[in-house]
């Protein structure tokens, strides 16, 4: 089954993602969570460096390192997709003591994916979105 209004087919409950699955929605939410916190943004791939009065050089930092690691990870259309965050976490080398959620909130439709091994995230909730 797709949404009429974006054509991505949507998974059901117990479902595997694929791997070339894009994270992003276009109006909505699409992230990349460990533990709760977020630590990649689908919808927000690049941040603007910010300036000005106030602004600590740790900030402009901060801002600098988020572009670049996510310019490494997105596709050539400038999309993240499950394949690269995959990648990233295994360069992390971190096991599965971490919960890693990809969750997509959109209208019409929402879905949350938990990875339950190396490349494999399957589908633990499903709804209808916010509209």
């Amino acid at each position: 089954m797709s949404c009429l209004q974006c054509d991505r087919p949507h998974r059901r409950k117990g479902e595997f993602a694929p791997m070339g699955m894009l994270i992003r929605i276009g109006f909505g939410t699409a992230d990349v969570t460990r533990d709760g916190i977020t630590i990649l943004d689908g919808e927000h791939m690049r941040v603007p460096i910010p300036s000005g009065v106030g602004v600590r050089a740790a900030e402009r930092r901060s801002a600098r390192v988020w572009n670049r690691l996510h310019r490494r990870l997105e596709d050539p259309d400038g999309n993240l997709r499950l394949a690269a965050v995959e990648r990233y976490i295994s360069r992390l080398g971190r096991r599965l003591t971490h919960r890693y959620e990809v969750a997509i909130h959109g209208p019409l439709w929402s879905a949350r994916w938990l990875r339950v091994g190396p490349s494999r995230w399957v589908c633990v909730e499903r709804g209808d979105g916010f509209a």
